[in-house]
């Protein structure tokens, strides 16, 4: 993993590190996919025939927290496709739907991943409160031998709100973590 690589070290090389760990790095099939960090809860969302079944939280690690009524309010009831399976993604709040989640509780939150957590967990939080709430999806559980890329692409013919993500192919000549906080950043002001 990158928390692996220490700045200070004599061996410190992000290149050395792709070019290890990312298979086909360089031959412009797959290379590196990077998307950007969404700071909510992570959940896992079931769908059987196209229909939400269950949604649950990570938990405690082992055993998850069933939020299945107040996904019903915030992620997708039916998918476009006729589709069994499990989606994994992250649970938040945007700019635009905290302003909205202020307006109906009258109190100020300076973190989106605090009221998120906060609306997840809240016994006596309103259907109004909880349906401010976005869900993000970033992987299809199980699709084993798809590349990220064949999997965003499920994901958004399913219906999905996806992570903005991106393809690259050599990151040390075109493009810098700047260029993608730049691109993150335009985005999600919008949103």
């Amino acid at each position: 993993s990158l928390d692996k690589l220490k700045v200070g070290d004599a061996d410190f090389s992000v290149k050395r590190w792709v070019e290890k760990n990312v298979p086909n790095y360089g031959d412009g099939t797959e290379g590196l996919w990077i998307s950007s960090k969404i700071d909510g809860c992570s959940a896992c969302l079931y769908y059987k025939d196209g229909n939400l079944i269950s949604a649950a939280t990570r938990g405690d690690g082992i055993v998850g927290v069933d939020i299945t009524a107040k996904a019903m309010l915030f992620a997708p009831l039916k998918l476009e496709r006729n589709w069994t399976g499990y989606i994994r993604g992250e649970i938040t709040l945007t700019k635009q739907t905290i302003v909205e989640l202020m307006e109906l509780t009258k109190k100020t939150y300076k973190c989106l991943r605090n009221a998120t957590a906060g609306l997840i967990n809240a016994k006596e939080a309103t259907d109004e409160e909880t349906s401010t709430l976005r869900f993000f999806a970033y992987e299809v559980m199980g699709s084993v031998g798809k590349t990220k890329k064949e999997q965003f692409d499920i994901l958004k013919r399913l219906g999905f709100e996806t992570a903005l993500y991106t393809q690259l192919t050599d990151i040390f000549d075109d493009f810098t973590s700047a260029d993608f906080d730049k691109s993150m950043e335009s985005v999600y002001n919008t949103m």
